[in-house]
């Protein structure tokens, strides 16, 4: 990532899915190349086609430091991921380490 950077790659290109780098490092769990990221000014307002955020995909992998930075930015805590979950329930849900749909299926079924 470094090595594109730094060679003129573009970090706010989107892919089919309208994912910036920076969402699919999120979405991917790749935190020092959030980080990265994120120093570089990459744009934290995009949204996936399916509706994840930068905002839900750090909800999900725990990131609750990144969460708060991202809200004291003035993202909308009330934004829902792909699942229809809040923010808040999917980042309680992450720091549980339990897996969504074990969750589900027993909360249903």
């Amino acid at each position: 990532m470094l090595m594109c950077c730094e060679q003129g790659a573009n970090i706010e290109a989107k892919g089919d899915d309208g994912g910036t780098a920076l969402l699919h490092a999120a979405a991917a769990g790749k935190r020092p190349v959030v980080d990265y990221l994120l120093k570089q000014g990459a744009d934290i307002d995009v949204k996936h086609v399916d509706g994840g955020t930068v905002l839900t995909e750090f909800a999900g992998e725990g990131w609750s430091d990144l969460v708060k930075q991202m809200v004291k930015r003035g993202m909308d805590v009330e934004v829902r991921g792909k699942d229809g979950w809040s923010v808040h329930i999917t980042l309680k849900l992450s720091l549980f380490h339990l897996p969504f749909h074990f969750l589900l299926y027993s909360i249903y079924f």
